[in-house]
């Protein structure tokens, strides 16, 4: 007689339950995926189901009075500011940290009344507009503070804290002076016959780009000059490396170091980038039948114009072009009516439209929207924050 295996028949048939089960799984597995692909691509490329998702699934809208925030004195000259990961106020010579929850951090004295700022990363400057005193602070502290001679025309700082100061009021008509991550002054640039408009450190702290103007002909003449910093720590005569003229009447409004070295600059009718001693065009700003309202150059790598378009009486709708200024590639962000202001910070742009704001990164998506009752009077930006500026408080948003 013939035993029947039953530990066998056991075996296969868990088996085969096993292999049924996987293969449920992996198919579950699979629709998921598919499904997520699919809604990825549609919130991709529709902007419809984006502002439905972006509404109703991701809650990205705030509102007025929902959010933490700080009374200030509206009576009172109160300076706001926003850098690195803070929100910092100065009234009456002290200087306020808060953090993200609206949280007083430090405080710190400084001899500055009417401030103008400048930041990248960690590092804070503040000077006395039209006056001598300036100071680098790094997150809740003083660096270095000193008096210059001369009265201070514009100020930048690069992310490792080295510094660049216009001043006016001297014998000559502009005076750029260089300072490192301590305050020792590293070396002077003198123009006796130009005006020095802006300027700006490389992030490798090797070379300093200044723009200037010469207004003493029929014909404004604008010119970048680069200098090779180790250079001029020794023969300051003899450290200028590269020079480029723009076209007769063509303005250099602003500029700024990119990634690797990049000189971006805004002209009155484009945004240049200048690599390896060669200048380009990356965005027009004077094209027939397009309104450009607005560009900046602040962004970490992007340079950006605002289109109007008008859709009928009275009506109309904006598109953001954010173009990388290393790949070209440009992302897109449509909104409708025209904006009042915009600011930019790192990646983030805040689109300002009087009662809303639309906070949006440079992939052209929406981070977060805020909803006002009332009119809003400034914003600031730092990294994932942002500060709303009414007249008695502000409002402080998580990005």
């Amino acid at each position: 007689m013939k035993l029947i295996d039953f530990k066998k028949d056991d075996i296969q048939f868990n088996n085969k339950r096993l292999n049924k089960r996987k293969v449920i799984i992996t198919m579950v597995i699979i629709i998921l995926i598919t499904i997520v692909v699919i809604i990825s691509a549609i919130y991709i490329t529709n902007t419809n189901f984006r502002n439905l998702m972006d509404q109703y699934i991701f809650r990205k809208s705030v509102t007025e009075n929902n959010l933490q925030y700080i009374d200030i004195n509206s009576e009172s000259n109160t300076y706001i500011y926003a850098y690195d990961k803070y929100l910092v106020t100065l009234e009456k010579n002290i200087l306020t940290h808060y953090n993200s929850s609206a949280k007083k951090e430090s405080e710190i004295k400084i001899e500055i009344s009417e401030p103008i700022y400048a930041s990248d990363g960690k590092y804070l400057m503040i000077a006395e507009k039209n006056k001598q005193r300036i100071y680098l602070i790094n997150n809740n502290g003083i660096i270095w503070q000193k008096d210059i001679e001369g009265t201070i025309s514009k100020i930048n700082v690069n992310k490792n804290g080295y510094t660049s100061v216009i001043i006016s009021g001297t014998t000559y008509k502009s005076v750029i002076a260089v300072y490192d991550r301590d305050g020792k002054e590293l070396f002077k640039t003198y123009l006796s016959s130009t005006i020095a408009m802006d300027s700006s450190i490389s992030e490798d702290n090797k070379y300093l780009s200044f723009s200037e103007i010469n207004t003493s002909g029929t014909l404004i003449q604008s010119s970048i000059k680069t200098i090779s910093i180790d250079k001029a720590k020794e023969t300051p005569s003899d450290s200028i490396i590269y020079t480029y003229d723009a076209e007769q009447n063509d303005l250099i409004v602003n500029m700024k170091y990119h990634d690797k070295n990049k000189l971006v600059c805004i002209y009155n009718n484009g945004v240049h980038v200048n690599n390896n001693n060669k200048d380009e065009m990356l965005i027009s700003l004077n094209e027939k039948d397009k309104k450009v309202a607005f560009s900046d150059i602040e962004l970490a790598n992007y340079a950006y114009r605002v289109i109007e378009k008008s859709t009928g009486l009275f009506k109309a709708n904006s598109t953001i072009e954010l173009y990388n200024t290393t790949t070209k590639k440009q992302n897109i962000y449509t909104f409708d009516g025209v904006a009042k202001k915009i600011y930019s910070y790192s990646n983030i742009i805040a689109i300002d439209l009087g009662s809303e704001v639309h906070f949006i990164g440079t992939n052209g998506w929406l981070i977060k929207k805020y909803s006002s009752t009332q009119e809003i009077k400034d914003i600031v930006i730092a990294e994932n924050l942002a500060g709303i500026i009414y007249r008695d408080k502000v409002e402080f948003i998580n990005l």
